[in-house]
């Protein structure tokens, strides 16, 4: 049986570019405040907070690599996390969407804090059914 493989780089077709959801879809990822389309729906709502998520990681990365004594660029800051710069430029213009490597590249490389959610840190809140 033959083995699919896939470039962990590629950049698929996203069910929505998070761009969509701003009001200014050129200033994603750049401004640090943007206005946002309204969303209707359980979907819509779900993809919005996501883009918003999106569009605040994605300004820190560049604030994070224009505050850098070694990183002069975003191609820079790919090369170092060893990610494909032509698909790290899509998402964070908002045209792809961020993976969770994205967010793990930006703390190991930036130093970009995580949420910490940690049961036995007491940081997290128990789901009752």
């Amino acid at each position: 049986m033959a083995q699919t493989t896939y470039d962990q780089n590629e950049v698929s077709n996203p069910r929505f570019q998070p761009r969509w959801y701003s009001l200014e879809p050129r200033v994603f990822g750049r401004a640090r405040h943007v206005g946002w389309k309204d969303a209707y729906g359980d979907q819509q709502r779900r993809q919005l907070l996501a883009s918003q998520i999106q569009h605040d990681y994605a300004v820190a990365i560049r604030d994070a690599i224009s505050a850098s004594a070694v990183l002069g660029s975003v191609r820079d800051y790919a090369i170092k996390a060893g990610a494909d710069y032509q698909r790290l430029a899509k998402v964070l213009r908002g045209e792809a969407i961020m993976r969770f490597e994205d967010v793990a590249d930006a703390h190991r490389v930036l130093g970009l804090p995580l949420p910490n959610a940690r049961p036995e840190e007491g940081n997290a809140k128990a789901v009752s059914s």
